[in-house]
């Protein structure tokens, strides 16, 4: 025996060791990935203190998608955003973006609306719409004369039939001032010194020519004090030579050049002299554009830099301003540097720094002098582009750091050519946002290059001689050896993870799942970024595909003809082939395969009005017209990748339902805005015949309507105006097509041997069903899987809740029963009863808690494992995912360990060994007992409201020793939790079955909710036993008021009441679950001064017997206890010595002779719940007490 017994110890310590190898992180934050991006920056960035009284800095930027967002510098991490505006997908979104130097909030300024949010977290303080667009916003820093603390105001300056310059209260967005300008004349700027303020328009001569007017206001009232016209009209002919007009400066300035960049003009405002430079060219390359950059206070130096660009080099110039004299003067120029460069501003108390960055350097100057406070070399941006690409820096904005006559370390945010935006820390990356793929106008999925070519590798072994398969097999595994020094230091974690657990992520190399697909995205910049589908936590490659003009467009398409390549096509061009692993364009791509299907003849379509036509090999082959005054808003296609696993439904009773299965179905969405009516027709896209077709009335145009076809099923989705008939809502309509629904029955196509849509006229039968739906749906698509054996998830984009819902084809079946219950055969098949509001589960959001804000489309493709889909969705974020419709039955869960397995299997061998004979003798002496009657309870889960004391901890107690979950409720925390610890002290063995949650059931206001949020937190129950008790309202009737009586009544009516209504909810057992409330001899033999308690208490017994009928085949019981020596006689102000004189009477009345214990009424409470037949009934345990 002692030989077993050591036998199984070892056993089970095999069986012990490493268990937490068997623990894993949530899928849901592991197999998903999320870039919440706001876009590449624009010029309007700016390092700002969100509070003044602390050094810590916040980037802070409007983005050119329209996104005002701010950036933790230390990590890159977005701290908040808000979208100002949805962005123009087909160009640039200019913003405005000012923050006043010490303030705690930031101004912006886009479209006609000017708003102001807390600097710190992004909550808007106020926002102003003008009316009318706007040409600039700046802030007004300084204060009045009087000194007026506060929030900065705000300037901005309108154009359009609304031209105007408004000075907006920096507290609330009111309108203080405000000057209306000739709209003759184009707003331009608004600039401020620190006396004026300076409206700067251009006023076109007859000419053609621009001049620049300059009004002068003042800042108090708004009234002109000023307006001249500057002599530029032989250098302006058009808006884009003006450089810059200078904004909150002691001397702004306005600067602009000729066509040619051949000369530069700088004009103080305020005055009138203006100031000629001549630019000079440099290696013989014409300067191709000039940026003014300048500080932006007040009380700064009135110096300012102009920087040179050519098409191979930049060059800068710095120049100050003499105020009192309103001159200008070259003061120092940096020198040529080849390539692009960017420049920045930065200050420090009125010092002004310049920043310059370039491809291998950072350098900070002073607008003092040209010495140089701070050099660092940038050896590497880490970014991913392409091989023969120079990374370039676009614009900048930087926050240095001074000690002493140096600068001691500087930090810049900087866009780079490659759209990627990055924190240089003295020339060293930090950070890396790749705020590129914000502007994603295309994406899709490839399989990586590797596996392709080992497909085909594999292939030309399968259809080789022999010998040639063994020779090309020892060639392929001489060239795998090649790889060897860059396996090995990975192969013992290799080993160690596939021992120990199998874990689905892995290298894009050796991915046997197909998780590490390439995922390519084409950017509204022209750029063709990759990520891994697997590890998207770095870009695999970035490279330039489009070499667009300012302002040209392009609509890219991106597609997989074959694992391992990407197609890039766009309307304006031919397609283009690259490896989806590396991004190298392919000259030649892989093995042509002979055995396509060459004379297929695409079929190309175009959308006009109404009317939708068709061409093949460039001849019209059918047009689609819709009704007279509709037109096509959408045209969806079933997806080219739609495998279909079964032609038919198989239902509960093993009939089939043959689905309408064709290649060619697409679904056609058009509006009449006359009648607000919409329609939906599904088409055979080769014939151009209706299949089904649906009309919807009072629909809502201006919001969005999207669509989906997959299979033999479609959905769209629309929202529903308000009317007399029904309230504004959003509807979701599912239609299935099937051959017949006659099960077994394929119909009309039942004798046919072959089918082509050109020769058959034969319609589907078609199913439809409608829902409800919380909020609308902007785009819809399905999940894809390798054979098409795992259902389907309809993909919905929620852009109210910033969210990516994955909706069970279950859910959404239209052959759900209406207004029945399902057979036994469809409960079978898994269809419920239908119901015309389908609320979103949260299991259903793929983003979890995340936010996915401005996702526009969403792309999937098919794992290599059937179980599993792969997600990608873009539009303003980032966001992939992978799913299993019906969970992942192909592969072994994250928390599966070998290890652990084996370990459990020999523990298992070894106790069977030590145990079996035990059992055996143990069989064999004895034969166990039936178990009827003690056991009822026992695995119990039961709540007793009141058990922190007196009868409730009685029954707790009882409730322990009897096998039950136990939990403790009170309104006192620090009451509940002693109540736990005393009964873990009693029970130690029984501790894990011990809990409490507290709730306060003495405030009328507060009653129900908490009542509710008490059964939110413990969850299902089997019984509930209420014992809950106040202070005794022992009260003369002339003494009553209606506030006493009603707080007489809060615990020992009311709260019962409610818990009356939302216990039910928790208990499901019929039955064999019980409510138990308490009552007492009062309701039986009334007592003087005792009629409010009395009332109260004779009327637990009505409401027992009434809640045994409402809520049968519940059971709803009442105790009624005599007196009781409980905890709860010290609040009714008795002392001791009155308590045992009143317990000796009653003790002498009592046929029993004692008053009793909690322990002895506990009983009672146990015989409610144990006795399924009792119900309505009232438990008396008095002693005899109501005898005598």
């Amino acid at each position: 025996m002692t030989m077993r017994l050591s036998l199984l110890l070892a056993a089970t310590c095999a069986f012990l060791v490493k268990t937490s190898l068997a623990v894993f992180a949530d899928e849901a934050w592991t197999k998903d990935y999320h870039y919440a991006l706001l876009g590449e920056p624009s010029d309007a960035a700016l390092f700002h203190q969100p509070n003044p009284s602390s050094r810590a800095s916040l980037i802070y930027t409007v983005s050119e998608e329209g996104v005002l967002g701010a950036v933790n510098p230390r990590d890159g991490s977005l701290v908040w955003r808000q979208i100002l505006h949805s962005g123009d997908p087909h160009g640039k979104t200019a913003g405005f973006l000012r923050a006043g130097e010490g303030q705690d909030v930031v101004v912006s300024g886009l479209g006609s609306q000017v708003a102001a949010w807390s600097a710190a977290d992004g909550r808007q303080a106020w926002h102003v719409e003008l009316g009318s667009p706007l040409a600039d916003v700046e802030i007004l820093d300084w204060v009045d004369a009087a000194g007026t603390p506060g929030p900065k105001d705000a300037l901005a300056i309108t154009t359009g039939n609304k031209a105007a310059v408004s000075r907006l209260d920096g507290a609330t967005g009111s309108t203080k001032w405000q000057y209306e300008l000739d709209t003759t004349d184009e707003p331009y700027q608004v600039s401020i010194s620190a006396t004026q303020v300076y409206a700067i328009l251009l006023h076109k001569t007859m000419m053609g020519y621009i001049k620049l007017k300059v009004i002068s206001l003042d800042p108090v009232s708004g009234h002109k004090t000023d307006e001249y016209i500057l002599s530029s009209e032989n250098e302006l002919s058009t808006a884009d030579t003006i450089i810059s007009v200078g904004a909150n400066s002691a001397s702004p300035i306005i600067a602009w050049t000729d066509s040619a960049y051949s000369v530069l003009k700088i004009n103080v405002i305020g005055t009138k002299t203006v100031s000629t430079f001549n630019i000079e060219k440099h290696d013989e390359h014409a300067v191709t554009s000039i940026k003014l950059h300048a500080p932006y206070h007040v009380n700064s130096l009135s110096h300012f830099l102009v920087q040179y660009n050519t098409d191979v080099s930049h060059r800068a110039e710095v120049f100050h301003v003499d105020p009192k004299k309103g001159k200008v003067e070259k003061a120092y120029s940096l020198p040529n540097v080849a390539g692009m460069g960017s420049f920045s501003t930065s200050t420090a108390d009125a010092n002004v720094y310049f920043t310059r960055i370039t491809r291998d350097q950072v350098m900070t100057v002073s607008s003092v002098s040209h010495g140089v406070l701070g050099r660092w070399t940038v050896d590497s941006f880490n970014v991913a582009a392409d091989k023969d690409e120079r990374v370039e820096p676009v614009r900048s904005v930087s926050e240095v750091s001074i000690k002493g006559d140096s600068v001691s370390a500087v930090r810049s945010a900087v866009l780079l050519s490659t759209g990627d935006w990055i924190l240089l820390r003295d020339g060293t990356p930090v950070w890396q946002r790749p705020e590129m793929l914000a502007s994603a106008l295309s994406a899709g999925f490839a399989a990586p290059m590797e596996a392709e070519m080992l497909v085909h590798e594999l292939e030309e072994e399968a259809h080789s001689s022999p010998l040639q398969a063994y020779i090309h097999r020892i060639t392929r595994h001489v060239q795998d050896l090649q790889r060897l020094p860059t396996i090995l230091p990975t192969l013992p974690q290799r080993i160690v993870a596939g021992f120990l657990g199998t874990s689905a992520d892995g290298v894009m190399a050796n991915d046997g799942f197909g998780f590490h697909q390439v995922i390519a995205c084409a950017t509204k910049n022209g750029r063709l970024v990759a990520l891994d589908a697997g590890n998207p936590s770095k870009i695999m490659w970035n490279h330039p595909v489009a070499d667009l003009k300012t302002g040209q467009e392009w609509q890219p398409s991106i597609s997989s003809p074959k694992g391992g390549v990407l197609e890039l096509k766009s309307k304006a061009g031919a397609g283009v082939q690259y490896n989806a692993t590396t991004g190298e364009q392919l000259v030649s791509i892989l093995p042509i395969d002979v055995e396509a299907d060459t004379a297929a003849k695409p079929v190309k379509y175009s959308v006009s009005g109404n009317g939708l036509e068709a061409q093949m090999d460039g001849n019209p082959a059918w047009s689609f017209m819709s009704a007279q005054g509709e037109r096509i808003v959408s045209l969806v296609p079933r997806p080219v990748n739609d495998p279909v696993a079964s032609i038919g439904k198989v239902l509960g009773d093993r009939r089939v339902l043959y689905k309408y299965l064709d290649p060619n179905l697409a679904l056609v969405a058009t509006v009449k805005d006359a009648s607000k009516t919409a329609t939906f027709y599904v088409i055979n896209s080769v014939t151009g015949g209706v299949l089904h077709s649906s009309t919807h009335a009072r629909v809502d145009l201006s919001a969005s309507i999207s669509a989906m076809v997959s299979e033999n099923w479609f959905a769209y989705s629309f929202t529903a105006e308000a009317s007399d008939e029904g309230p504004k809502g959003h509807q979701l309509i599912v239609g299935e097509l099937f051959e017949s629904l006659v099960p077994n029955d394929r119909g009309p196509l039942a004798a046919t041997a072959n089918y082509s849509s050109l020769e058959t006229t034969t319609e589907p039968f078609t199913l439809t069903q409608s829902y409800q739906i919380p909020e609308p749906i902007s785009k819809m698509a399905v999940t894809r899987t390798r054979q098409g054996i795992t259902s389907r998830q309809l993909l919905a984009i929620l852009p109210d809740s910033n969210a990516v819902v994955g909706l069970p084809y279950t859910v959404l079946d239209p052959r759900r029963p209406v207004n029945r219950d399902p057979t036994k055969d469809e409960l079978a098949e898994g269809l419920v009863r239908y119901a015309p509001v389908i609320e979103f589960n949260p299991q259903w959001y793929l983003n979890h808690q995340r936010e996915v804000t401005g996702i526009k489309e969403i792309v999937t493709s098919p794992a290599l494992i059937e179980s599993t889909s792969l997600i990608f969705a873009y539009g303003l974020d980032v966001f992939g995912t992978r799913v299993s419709p019906s969970f992942s039955f192909d592969v072994l869960g994250g928390d599966f360990n070998k290890f652990q397995m084996l370990g459990t299997v020999a523990a298992l061998a070894v106790a069977t060994f030590v145990v079996a004979p035990l059992v055996a003798r143990k069989q064999s002496q004895t034969m166990a007992d039936q178990v009827k009657y003690t056991q009822k309870l026992k695995d119990a889960k039961v709540l007793v409201i009141g058990g922190s004391s007196g009868i409730g901890y009685g029954v707790a107690e009882a409730l322990v020793e009897n096998g039950c979950t136990v939990i403790i409720s009170s309104s006192n925390p620090d009451k509940v939790q002693t109540t736990i610890d005393r009964l873990k002290k009693s029970y130690p063995s029984a501790s894990s079955r011990i809990s409490g949650q507290a709730c306060n059931l003495g405030d009328q206001t507060t009653l129900e909710s908490n009542v509710s949020k008490l059964f939110d937190q413990v969850g299902p129950l089997d019984h509930v036993v209420y014992t809950a008790g106040d202070a005794l309202a022992m009260l003369p009737i002339q003494d009553i008021t209606m506030d006493k009586l009603i707080q007489a009544g809060m615990v020992r009516f009311f709260a019962p009441l409610m818990v009356g209504k939302f216990a039910p909810r928790y208990l499901s057992g019929g039955r064999n679950s019980s409510i138990t409330f308490t009552t007492g001899a009062v309701s039986e033999r009334p007592i003087p001064n005792w009629s409010a308690v009395g009332s109260y208490a004779s009327g637990l017994h009505g409401m027992t017997r009434g809640l045994a009928l409402d809520l049968k085949p519940l059971r709803v019981n009442l105790v009624s206890p005599g007196f009781v020596d409980t905890e709860l006689w010290a609040n009714t102000g008795m002392s001791e010595e009155q308590k045992r004189k009143a317990f000796e009477e009653a003790e002498k009345k009592m046929p029993t002779g004692k008053v009793p214990d909690a322990g002895d009424i506990a009983e009672s409470y146990l015989y409610a719940m144990k006795d399924r037949n009792l119900t309505g009934a009232v438990i008396s345990t008095n002693g005899g007490h109501l005898l005598v």
